[in-house]
């Protein structure tokens, strides 16, 4: 035998057992971390355990908040996509951050979890929650907790889907297809023209669409003169009308507030 398979042997022992640990203080920290619900001090499992209506609530909230503090400006030039103009949209990068944040929640509280019968209890509360979220239309929220739900780590759960309500699986795919991206949003993009507000769109289909306009659309336009066969720009105004709709679109629903109370940071 290699006198070095001892020590490699005792190396992946000792690197097993930090990781262990590691993983030990990681689950301690976040279950022995508290969130505030009015005065009262409760931790994330608690909160977790309440209503999913009224998680929904101070997400709709917490979103909205952020969503309406957004200013016409941010959505300009890809502001939010460049590293030297970031610094212009700052709503716009902490809606996006919130977004992925949500997502990673989701998926993270379902993992925790040490069996699977609590995995798939945790799994069918967050479908409750994105239901209660479609109902206050708030798609940006909802389309965080179902694309955490679709993460690769939750989506190979086999058995504890399998003892998911099939009635939540059903809900779950609903809302899927609502927020497909599928000819360009299109069932959401139809949702959206029937809702009555207040309501908080989906931000990254606004994003995409000026994404597109940016990059498709030059700033200024060449034009010849016919008679003189000179040439000269001309700024792009059809541009900037196409811009003004979609920005125009995201004031609209900025204008409608919610009217629940917001607890200080429930998440």
């Amino acid at each position: 035998q290699s006198p070095a398979l001892p020590v490699l042997g005792r190396q992946i022992v000792d690197l097993l057992q930090r990781k262990i640990a590691e993983r030990t203080d990681m689950r301690a920290s976040i279950t022995d971390q508290h969130v505030k619900l009015g005065d009262e001090q409760i931790s994330p499992q608690a909160a977790l355990a309440m209503d999913p209506s009224v998680i929904a609530d101070q997400l709709t909230m917490k979103d909205f908040d952020t969503f309406s503090a957004i200013r016409p400006h941010e959505l300009l030039f890809q502001s939010w996509n460049k590293p030297a103009l970031r610094h212009r949209a700052p709503n716009v990068l902490n809606m996006i951050a919130s977004t992925n944040n949500v997502a990673l929640w989701v998926a993270s509280s379902i993992l925790w979890q040490p069996k699977v019968a609590d995995r798939a209890t945790m799994y069918t509360t967050f479908v409750s929650i994105a239901e209660a979220l479609r109902k206050l239309n708030n798609f940006n929220t909802m389309f965080a907790v179902i694309s955490g739900l679709q993460l690769s780590s939750i989506d190979r759960l086999k058995h504890t889907k399998e003892r998911v309500p099939a009635k939540k699986i059903q809900a779950l795919e609903g809302l899927i297809a609502l927020m497909s991206g599928r000819k360009s949003f299109k069932v959401y993009r139809d949702t959206l023209s029937t809702i009555i507000p207040p309501c908080v769109p989906y931000l990254g289909v606004y994003l995409t669409d000026l994404t597109f306009i940016e990059d498709g659309n030059p700033d200024m336009l060449t034009v010849k003169d016919s008679d003189t066969g000179n040439t000269s720009l001309l700024i792009n105004f059809k541009k900037r009308e196409i811009q003004n709709s979609v920005i125009s679109h995201v004031q609209q629903f900025q204008k409608w507030k919610y009217s629940f109370l917001f607890y200080e940071k429930l998440m």
